[in-house]
Formats: structure tokens, sequence, C-alpha cells
């Protein structure tokens, strides 16, 4: 599926982003207005320009520095390299916070199912209590993690 591109002059543009000369805050903050005004996604983008999305979306990941923060880091010593890095690890951070955020959702759904199913059964012992004092004691600190970091944000 090609993307509907309006204006050439644009797109011509967008592969000039390509060059090293431009300020990669400067770079990420046309294209994600160019995602943006032709609601496209990274991907179809990077098939258009015939370059592989993740090029792409390291490029936009500049994005989140102020042209000022981008100089400031690299005045300070920090390579382009480390920078890009630091970036991209950062991304792939929140992508596994997510990733494994719904993993513990789905094994909490179960533990509840597993929990209410068994509570009919009169087979509790001492051990049961003390896997649920386990239990308690994990949640709550999962809460206090989950409050501080809503509160952070």
């Amino acid at each position: 599926m090609s993307i509907n591109i309006n204006n050439k002059l644009v797109f011509n543009f967008l592969v000039e982003l390509k060059k090293k000369e431009i300020h990669p805050v400067e770079r990420a903050e046309i294209i994600k207005q160019y995602l943006k005004d032709e609601k496209i996604s990274v991907r179809q983008l990077a098939r258009e320009l015939n370059i592989p999305h993740s090029t792409i979306q390291d490029w936009v990941d500049y994005g989140r520095l102020t042209i000022g923060k981008f100089n400031q880091l690299i005045k300070e010593g920090m390579t382009k390299k480390e920078l890009h890095r630091t970036l991209r690890s950062e991304r792939t951070n929140k992508d596994i916070e997510k990733i494994l955020g719904n993993e513990l959702n789905r094994k909490l759904k179960l533990s509840i199912q597993l929990l209410t199913f068994d509570m009919d059964k009169p087979d509790y012992n001492s051990d049961t209590l003390r896997l649920i004092k386990e239990l308690e004691q994990t949640l709550s600190k999962l809460e206090a993690k989950i409050n501080n970091k809503t509160e952070d944000e």
C-alpha cells in the first residue's frame, strides 16, 4: 500500500533528511509533523523512502530532546552514538515495561481465578497461610510501586 503524497517537494525534502548535516532534533520534528499531517505510520514512511523503519524510529526518538538539550549533552562530552543508544534504550525499556505490565495483569487475573476456584476446597493448611501472607506482602509492594509511578506521571 503506497502512501498518498500530495506534495512532492515535501517528499523530496524527506528523502534529503538522510543527510548527516541536518540537526537530529530538527529532523525528528520534521518527520513527526509529516507523519501527523499525512496520517501515516513510521513503517509506511520507511517503505516509501526505502529505508529501515528502525532508522526512522531512531530519528524520531531525537524529538524527545530540544535542540538546546541535545547541544548541551554533546558539549558535556556525550557522543552522538551514546546519545542515540540512550534514546533507543529508553524507548525499548518503555516497550518492555508495557509488555511486562500486560503479562503481570494476565498472571494476576489467572491467580484470582485459581484462588476463587480453590476457595470451595477444604484442603488448606499452614503452607497455604504462609503463601497467602507472601502474596499479601508482594501485592502491597506492587501497589506502592504503582502508586509512586502514577504520582510521578
